[in-house]
């Protein structure tokens, strides 16, 4: 049940970290004190198509992996289901928890944290990932 618990659990924080990685990691946002280019209208048309097909994008290809994950754990095979989930987990913990600068970053860095230290598979992927940011291998 406890496994299962987790599973769910990380399958939301799975979901959560791909929903705020592909709609704040596009690169849209503007520095305070820098104006605004003026966009004629068919450059905003383009630019909100692209800004849509990326999101859909970003949207398919986490849909995808979470019908993996549920087919594994409906089959029973919930290690390779907590494989499949650790690895969106590992890159935003490396990508924007590990330098969190808000408080929804430190919390989410806090509840990775915490699964690291009670989950060997993520654990894992963590180290496994933590040479692609020129870090030390081995996870808390």
């Amino acid at each position: 049940m406890k496994l299962k618990l987790a599973v769910v659990l990380l399958m939301v924080a799975a979901m959560s970290i791909g929903f705020f990685i592909g709609r704040f990691h596009a690169g849209g946002r503007v520095e305070p004190g820098h104006a605004k280019p003026e966009l004629s209208e068919a450059e905003l048309s383009e630019a909100f198509a692209q800004m849509q097909e990326r999101e859909e994008s970003s949207s398919g290809v986490e849909a995808a992996r979470d019908v993996r994950a549920i087919e594994f754990i409906e089959s029973g095979e919930t290690k390779r289901a907590v494989q499949l989930l650790s690895h969106p987990i590992a890159d935003h913990y490396y990508s924007y928890a590990i330098n969190a600068s808000t408080n929804r970053r430190r919390k989410l860095r806090a509840l990775i944290e915490q699964l690291v230290s009670t989950n060997r598979l993520v654990a894992d992927e963590l180290s496994n990932q933590a040479h692609y940011y020129a870090l030390p291998r081995k996870v808390k």
